[in-house]
């Protein structure tokens, strides 16, 4: 027998500062309606710009990430090493500096790629919206808030409507996608 869970009642956020808030979008963005078309349009190129160079710079240090970490294997293969803790701290002194050595690349690497991962993430959470505002979809918070009624709780595999999906925005269209750029747009 398939169950579903419980359905609950759409309930839009009391403003367009609480709903960034829970987005995770810069308060920034809270007079965004305000904002001349230029304005908005220089805002969607800057995180577009921003989405392609953290893109490319991350799949940079993700290959050094996946480099270094078969270095390190290679390292322990060619020495024999089956675990850094068997090492002899005297003896195997060498060993033990290189592990070091490789070891901080291996978290600079890491930790680089997590800010670039966290800074993707929150541009791509905010291209939506800017695109969406640029076509004409979102004139108002109001316009999100319907949009959000409209399509909730709904499973767009699942759901077949004609044409429903071609009139839902970036904001909650599933097929929609950071690229390619939206047209009209400089970059």
């Amino acid at each position: 027998m398939t169950t579903y869970p419980p359905y609950r009642e759409y309930v839009p956020h009391p403003d367009f500062q609480s709903w960034l808030e829970a987005r995770g979008l810069s308060q920034t963005y809270v007079d965004v309606f305000d904002w001349d078309r230029q304005d908005v349009l220089e805002e969607y190129d800057r995180l577009f710009r921003l989405h392609q160079t953290t893109d490319a710079e991350l799949t940079a240090v993700n290959a050094r990430f996946d480099r270094l970490f078969a270095e390190r294997i290679a390292y322990m293969d060619a020495h024999n090493i089956q675990h850094w803790k068997d090492l002899d701290s005297d003896k195997d002194a060498e060993h033990l500096e290189r592990k070091g050595e490789m070891f901080a690349a291996i978290a600079e690497t890491s930790h680089r790629r997590k800010e670039l991962q966290h800074t993707r993430d929150e541009v791509t959470r905010a291209i939506p919206l800017f695109a969406g505002i640029l076509n004409d979809f979102y004139p108002n918070f109001e316009a999100i808030c319907a949009e959000e009624r409209a399509t909730h709780f709904m499973n767009p595999p699942m759901i077949q409507l004609d044409g429903f999906w071609d009139k839902v925005g970036p904001l909650n269209d599933p097929n929609w996608g950071v690229l390619p750029k939206i047209s009209g747009t400089s970059v």
